[in-house]
């Protein structure tokens, strides 16, 4: 639960961010969706349907619609089977019934209706509405949705409050600020995060008394918002969630800790808890004395702060993945059992792996049982961006896909030639990709697949572009290094390898490399400054 918690977190910071490219892409797919199930996918469209989950829908009313299936008029007959998919409770034992009417045409549409309403739910077109009005920023439902709350399936809840945080005007401030009473911890966060957006600073002495919050999310929430706004208040509380029970709590505080104060007290998150406890009084103790006085990072910094885990991808029998910590303890979280390839820590603790030998996508939990999967997809790197899609390098079909939680692909791009080795989303909503064998170019092309930049190299196999707007390119086969290039394509940093196959840079300024047979990492000089002993590296992340 917690780490859901600290999801969600993440997510409503990002929530005063310009809408992607990518989720207005999502969210015209979703219109489409409404669109065919009678709903206009506006303000008041939305809300409309939202508000007919408050109507109980009694058997005269589902008998009235079923006879108008067999209406002589065609704009009858489907305005009435529109209305059944879209009701709130499917009226099963009715239209099970109305399967055996004489008249051939309220017999198939019954049958459509059930078919259809199984093929997409209420829990989908509400999740469909929500990410319209999120994505599109459309006003004037939010009092419908907080009104309606308790009518949703628990699993669309979320994504209702998040559509209210983008949204909320003024006239909204005190029903979210009742439902900041709820029992659930992650609707208090949520709440909390959309009335961060509404008051701004002004909601600052709500955040302070929810550093005394019965859950631990929620006082992290609140530390957070405080830690970005260089409130002082919120340090005691952050040396305390450093004894938290959940690992992900305890390094988000020390991350939160790191960043205002700019201290460099060391602090593993996993380590034993005798020696997290040594650390986490030594930060305990400088909040006590220097950190009344001490001077704040406002905003925070956050360039020394490392996760200090590596998780890598192994080639070998099995493709464990492997996590080695900041003391270069190794530990296999799990084994992929095919061949694996690429692996990404998410912000939930889970693990975003590709199975090359079987073409899946797989997100595992913190047990390694699957909880998300793609299939029938040959990949050789899978991210999940900050919307929540999966953006999947698929290397055999020379494409690049992006994958909404449902699975639906909702942006694409072909190439004419060359493998996808890699791909990232940027930060302006343009792709970096990666092609090799017979393209061997780096491209970023922008929503519409133009290309606006370009540069020929050799073999790329995985790319990064760097916060100094040059580009890290990680080059095998003939080319054996991994080299960083400017703007207009001159190389201005090399390391030569042979075979690597991922590189990153990291925040201190060394970049790891897989080689295939192990991980190293290297400084600026390219000296060798640290050899990881890890064998048969695919690709990593930190």
């Amino acid at each position: 639960m917690t780490r859901r918690k600290l999801g969600w977190m993440s997510f409503m910071m990002a929530l005063a961010a310009v809408v992607s490219s990518s989720a207005a892409a999502q969210a015209d797919h979703e219109a489409d969706l409404l669109r065919e199930r009678g709903i206009e996918p506006t303000a008041a469209g939305i809300a409309g349907y939202v508000k007919s989950l408050q109507k109980v829908s009694d058997d005269t009313l589902v008998k009235e619609q079923i006879a108008k299936l067999g209406n002589e008029d065609y704009k009858v007959r489907e305005a009435a089977m529109q209305k059944l998919i879209s009701m709130p409770q499917l009226p099963e034992a009715l239209l099970k019934a109305a399967m055996h009417s004489k008249d051939p045409e309220v017999a198939m549409r019954a049958q459509r209706v059930l078919e259809d309403s199984h093929a997409v739910s209420v829990s989908t077109l509400l999740d469909a509405g929500f990410t319209v009005i999120r994505a599109r920023q459309l006003k004037g439902a939010s009092g419908v949705i907080l009104a309606t709350m308790d009518k949703f399936p628990p699993d669309v809840t979320s994504q209702a409050l998040a559509a209210v945080c983008a949204t909320a005007g003024p006239e909204d401030e005190k029903p979210l600020r009742e439902l900041l009473k709820s029992k659930e911890p992650e609707i208090r966060i949520q709440v909390a995060g959309a009335l961060v957006q509404l008051l701004k600073n002004k909601f600052t002495p709500d955040l302070r008394n929810l550093l005394q919050d019965a859950d631990d999310g929620v006082r992290l929430f609140a530390a957070g918002e405080l830690a970005q706004q260089g409130e002082r208040a919120c340090l005691e509380t952050l040396g305390k969630m450093l004894s938290c029970e959940d690992p992900a709590i305890r390094y988000e505080a020390y991350r939160l800790l790191c960043g205002l104060t700019g201290q460099k007290i060391d602090f593993v998150a996993y380590d034993s808890k005798e020696s997290r406890e040594a650390a986490a009084d030594k930060w305990r103790k400088w909040i006590a004395i220097q950190g009344k006085l001490a001077m704040l990072n406002h905003p925070m910094k956050f360039e020394s702060v490392m996760t200090g885990r590596i998780l890598v991808c192994c080639m070998e029998p099995e493709s464990p993945i492997i996590e080695i910590d900041e003391k270069d303890r190794q530990r296999v979280l799990f084994k992929v059992g095919t061949s694996g390839w690429g692996v990404q820590r998410l912000k939930n603790n889970h693990v975003l792996v590709v199975g090359f030998g079987d073409n899946t996508v797989q997100e595992r939990d913190e047990k390694g049982a699957i909880v998300w999967k793609l299939e029938n997809v040959s990949a050789m790197r899978a991210l999940r961006l900050d919307n929540g899609n999966t953006l999947v390098a698929a290397t055999d079909s020379k494409a690049v896909l992006e994958y909404s939680p449902q699975k639906k692909v909702v942006w694409s791009h072909t190439f004419d030639k060359g493998r996808v080795a890699d791909a990232r989303r940027l930060p302006n909503g343009n792709t970096l990709v990666a092609l090799h064998r017979s393209d061997n170019r780096v491209v970023e092309i922008d929503k519409n697949g133009k290309t606006v930049w370009e540069l020929a190299v050799g073999g790329p196999q995985a790319v990064q572009r760097l916060d100094n707007g040059n580009t890290l390119v990680c080059q095998c086969e003939a080319a054996n290094k991994v080299s960083e290039y400017d703007k207009t394509g001159k190389e201005v940093w090399t390391y030569a390898c042979e075979g690597p196959l991922d590189a990153m840079r990291q925040p201190n300024g060394n970049t790891l490399i897989s080689t295939g047979g192990t991980l190293i990492e290297v400084d600026p000089k390219g000296k060798v400054v640290h050899d990881y002993k890890c064998p048969a590296v695919a690709r990593m992340w930190r």
